[in-house]
């Protein structure tokens, strides 16, 4: 059993001995291993530092191959910029040249037209010029004529007709201011139509001079001492016309400027009335269609005229008028107006009615308001008549009528008359109702009674209409004639 043991003791001492050795050699194993750890450090460290040199190295290459690369774009840019800006320019050159070009070009045309222009104005300037010259020339030769006249009228001014030489007369001008009215007639039929609208001037307006009594002396001087019987004839007749206004008509305010207070002038010592002026024009002669119009228009129904011993009418004047000139449209207005409803009279051996006698008026003067309005009156309301080839309607005439003169008030209160509740008329381009034509008529007379009752009875009782600013009903419409017909009773058939 010891022998065992030491066996085992033997045994575990060589083992244990073998263990030592094991761990001495792993011992130095390790040691080798760490020595061999801290070479292997030693390298690495050494690499690190020379592989972190070389990136340095190559850090600062790479920077410089940056900048080169930088520089050497830089300087291609540059280059390419400078390619670019160079051809840029090259283009531009080439087209401001075209422009330039281009502008030479019209800049000639420009030019070319405009010396054409200039020659063409300067042309139309010099005949101008020419034109003027010869103008200027004849009012010098006018003013040399007319200051002859004056001072051959000089001496007389202020004197009596009868002192004037009949030789000073008879060698005034035709256009001098004393002979200015002697030529009327030769100068071409005037607008007879003037003479019948109220709101004319006087015949002689244009051609008179603004010295009423210088205009007077010369008529005067015509009267007594003219020896052409038609120049004396259109001195009485100017005379005659310068004592005021005819019993039918309305002239200028220098016509009634002009009229005798008396009512009678002196002529060779005669006192001559206005009507006894158109007499003696009448008397010299029978054909001055003027003067007859202007005696039938001075006197009245109730005192006939005596011309050359036989008595004359306000017909027979018309009459006389249309005879010695057939297109003298007042005239047959005025005779028409005048005339009986169922009356005819003879012109140059023809009949006439008083319809014809308005037709006739507008074969001559078409655009005569008055002529259209009295043509309507004496027409059925379907009634149609012939007018310069043209048929037409009652309603027809007014609508003429007014498209000559919107202001006729008459016309729109006859047309607003002949319309159905629903109708509709062009008047002067714009639709027109009943109501329509009864508000113009108000607008233009405020006070037109018979109007304010035909409006009234034309609206419903929810209606309202406006008449020079201001609002009206039905009801107040109704009441407004009433107000403004204080004279009479309300009448239902006016509603």
């Amino acid at each position: 059993m010891t022998s065992t043991a030491m066996t085992n003791g033997c045994n575990c001492k060589g083992i244990i001995s073998a263990l030592n050795e094991i761990l001495e050699a792993q011992a130095r194993a390790m040691e080798a291993q760490r020595v061999l750890g801290q070479l292997e450090l030693a390298q690495r460290t050494s690499e690190r530092d020379s592989l972190q040199e070389t990136i340095i190295s190559l850090t600062h290459q790479l920077e410089d191959l940056r900048r080169h690369a930088a520089l050497k774009m830089h300087d291609q840019l540059n280059q390419a910029q400078k390619v670019t800006t160079n051809a840029q320019l090259e283009e531009l050159r080439q087209a401001n040249a075209a422009l330039q070009a281009q502008l030479n070009q019209a800049t000639a045309i420009e030019n070319a037209a405009l010396h054409q222009q200039l020659a063409a104005q300067g042309a139309a300037m010099e005949a101008q010029r020419l034109q003027m010259d010869a103008q200027l020339e004849e009012l010098r030769q006018a003013n040399a004529v007319l200051q002859e006249q004056l001072k051959q009228a000089a001496p007389f001014q202020g004197c009596t007709p009868a002192a004037v030489p009949a030789e000073v007369v008879d060698r005034m001008h035709p256009d001098g201011m004393l002979g200015i009215a002697a030529q009327l007639k030769e100068a071409g039929k005037p607008n007879y139509s003037c003479l019948a609208s109220p709101r004319s001037t006087n015949i002689l307006a244009p051609t008179i001079l603004s010295d009423g009594t210088m205009y007077r002396d010369g008529a005067l001087l015509l009267c007594a001492h003219a020896k052409d019987p038609h120049l004396r004839a259109v001195g009485f007749w100017a005379l005659g016309r310068s004592m005021g206004n005819d019993r039918e008509s309305s002239d200028s305010g220098a016509a009634r400027a002009m009229a005798e207070r008396s009512g009678t002038i002196v002529v060779n010592d005669t006192a001559y009335s206005k009507n006894l002026c158109f007499v003696m024009a009448v008397n010299l002669d029978t054909r001055f269609a003027l003067a007859w119009y202007s005696l039938g228009s001075a006197i009245s129904s109730a005192e006939p005229a005596i011309v050359n011993g036989k008595t004359y009418s306000k017909n027979n004047c018309y009459v006389m008028t249309l005879e010695s000139d057939p297109s003298f449209a007042p005239a047959w207005n005025r005779l028409g107006s005048i005339m009986l409803k169922d009356e005819t009279i003879i012109v140059d051996g023809k009949s006439y009615s008083k319809k014809e006698c308005f037709v006739m008026a507008l074969e001559s003067e078409p655009s005569f308001p008055s002529a259209w309005l009295n043509l309507a009156s004496v027409m059925g309301a379907k009634e149609t008549i012939i007018v310069n080839g043209k048929t037409f309607l009652k309603r027809d005439c007014l609508i003429t009528c007014l498209h000559v003169d919107p202001m006729q008030v008459s016309a729109w209160f006859n047309l607003a008359g002949i319309m159905g509740a629903n109708e509709t008329a062009i008047v002067c381009g714009k639709t027109c109702s009943k109501k329509d034509c009864l508000i113009t008529c108000l607008h233009l007379v405020p006070k037109h009674v018979p109007a304010w009752y035909k409006l009234a009875a034309a609206m419903k009782a929810e209606d309202s209409v406006i008449i020079n600013g201001k609002t009206y009903s039905k009801k107040t419409c109704h009441e407004t004639a009433l107000s403004l017909d204080k004279n009479s009773k309300p009448n239902p058939t006016h509603a």
